[in-house]
């Protein structure tokens, strides 16, 4: 297992929710999103670059823990103890920071889904440490292709 694309993988889960930001200009629409009750959305602009910042944060705080994984059981440990509660984490941070007007649906549904992702390592995280798949692949293409950077890397 390489715990670069491990780290990799878990960037860009958790940043996730900042790609699927649409090129939506203004925002101040009241919608029923997520967290948060304000009456004007974020845009664009501040929700890539908070969510970025959550990221860069995640990032700071897993990759010396995940460069210090040597076996199997570390790897097991690093995802059942590191990586599945600080993805939720930001994963919950992200949406409370609201969704970009006309992007509630896509964020919301990729939210879900890492969150989905996180569920299944969370059931078994032994299977995930002994795979070289992706299981963020997918979420981590849209992520690249909105341009969040610290988001969608990959390693």
């Amino acid at each position: 297992m390489s715990t670069r694309k491990l780290l990799g993988s878990i960037t860009l889960v958790g940043l996730l929710g900042m790609a699927a930001c649409s090129d939506d200009k203004g925002s101040n629409a009241g919608s029923d999103s997520t967290a948060g009750s304000s009456t004007e959305a974020i845009s664009k602009a501040e929700f890539v670059a908070q969510g970025n910042a959550l990221c860069t944060t995640l990032d700071a705080h897993l990759d010396p823990i995940g460069e210090a994984v040597a076996s199997e059981d570390d790897a097991i440990a690093f995802l059942a103890d590191e990586l599945v509660p600080g993805l939720r984490d930001t994963v919950s941070q992200i949406r409370a920071l609201g969704f970009p007007a006309g992007d509630e649906e896509l964020l919301a549904s990729l939210m879900d889904d890492t969150e989905a992702v996180l569920t299944e390592i969370e059931a078994d995280p032994t299977t995930f440490a002994q795979t070289t798949d992706d299981p963020f692949a997918e979420i981590n293409a849209q992520l690249i292709t909105y341009g969040l950077t610290v988001c969608g890397q990959a390693e």
